[in-house]
């Protein structure tokens, strides 16, 4: 299987590309982190840096738990209430975020780009949903067989490139030559959970220009009242020309209403936990208005503009804040509208880490990655 530097599971070589796969270094690490098995069968080292496939087998038992109460919605999830949609979307054995982090004695790397594939399981005799049951894509069934995956687990594999920062004039370019003295050292892994999030409550209204309220709900596990105040809501339009959009700017018509609300948590929160707070809505979709042939840039500009939590709202957000920080409180952008709303329908959320980070050893040091990519070098030169 080649893996390609800053590619995803999906790319395919180019052949007018000057770029080679990885070398293969074949690791067989495993570990238990947050009560899952994880795998990090291999190191791939490019001439650019570092690429790593992390697997994370998730029980067969999970995801046929998942199917049999958020089966009955599947290819109907525009159906689905909001708070349906998260409290799904939070239930989903297969959608673990995490965060990775690489470091080895004398080396630094640093994080580029990231992706992840999900493999469900094929238990013989499971009943899983129609769409549960197609044959694996390519990349799912290549990923599968290369690791030797148990194709009754379901996989969870992340794929995280790292870049060798500072060690270019020292290694020539690859980070195959590493500094001296460093040749020994062991490869480790720092894996970190993202914060899960637990729908609180009913969805709630908040308009233009409400004034302070109070609000009280149910804690998810304790039961206990939690407590949260409105502080106020307003509109806002968001000014793309401040923002480095000069191409999606000329090819399409972009949303730009939100609504900011204003809110502080009070009482009933656990430690560690936090309260959030999203739009049930999805918002406006970019309007393409550009020539044909740059239809294909749609999808990225909609990931651009994002939802509730997307890069425009956070700027949103980010402009109101130095206005009101004196009283202590927490805004919430909505979803971007092309038409101003005057209300929007809100989600309480309760976020929190559900596991510490923990650093795992590789079992793989750097001179091993010396001799592969040495050895690879000279095969090419031949």
């Amino acid at each position: 299987m080649d893996v390609y530097f800053d590619r995803n599971f999906w790319y395919k070589a180019d052949e007018n590309r000057d770029e080679e796969p990885g070398t293969c270094v074949k690791t067989d690490a495993s570990f238990g982190y947050g009560g899952f098995l994880w795998h990090v069968p291999a190191v791939y080292v490019c001439r650019e840096g570092i690429v790593l496939d992390i697997c994370r087998q998730v029980p067969a038992e999970a995801v046929e738990e998942f199917f049999r109460t958020w089966g009955m919605w599947e290819g109907r999830e525009e159906e689905m209430i909001c708070a349906g949609r998260m409290e799904a979307d939070a239930a989903n054995p297969m959608s673990f975020e995490a965060d990775f982090r690489l470091e080895a004695e004398g080396w630094t790397f640093k994080k580029k780009t990231g992706s992840c594939i999900c493999i469900l399981p094929q238990k013989p005799g499971a009943e899983m949903p129609k769409k549960s049951q197609r044959l694996r894509r390519t990349s799912e069934e290549e990923i599968a067989a290369a690791y030797g995956l148990d194709k009754e687990q379901g996989w969870q594999v992340f794929r995280q490139s790292f870049r060798t920062e500072g060690n270019a004039e020292k290694s020539g370019g690859r980070p195959g030559i590493s500094p001296a003295g460093t040749a020994g050292a062991a490869l480790r892994l720092t894996v970190s959970a993202g914060e899960l999030s637990v729908p609180l409550g009913t969805p709630f209204n908040a308009e233009e220009g409400c004034g302070r309220r109070k609000l009280v709900f149910g804690h998810p596990v304790t039961g206990e009242p939690v407590e949260m105040e409105i502080l106020g809501c307003s509109g806002f339009t968001a000014d793309f020309s401040a923002l480095a959009f000069e191409k999606p700017r000329e090819r399409f018509s972009l949303p730009s209403h939100a609504l900011l609300l204003k809110y502080a948590p009070v009482a009933g929160l656990r430690p560690g936990e936090k309260l959030a707070v999203k739009d049930c809505g999805k918002g406006d979709a970019p309007v393409f208005t550009g020539p044909k042939e740059s239809g294909k840039a749609a999808a990225a500009v909609a990931v651009v503009i994002g939802g509730s939590r997307g890069p425009i709202s956070v700027f949103a957000a980010g402009k109101v804040e130095g206005e009101e920080a004196d009283d202590g409180g927490e805004q919430a952008c909505s979803a971007m509208y092309f038409e101003r709303k005057t209300r929007v329908k809100w989600q309480a959320w309760i976020e929190r880490v559900p596991f510490e980070p923990e650093i795992f050893s590789l079992g793989v040091c750097l001179g091993e990655m010396i001799q592969e990519e040495r050895k690879r070098g000279e095969e090419r030169q031949d």
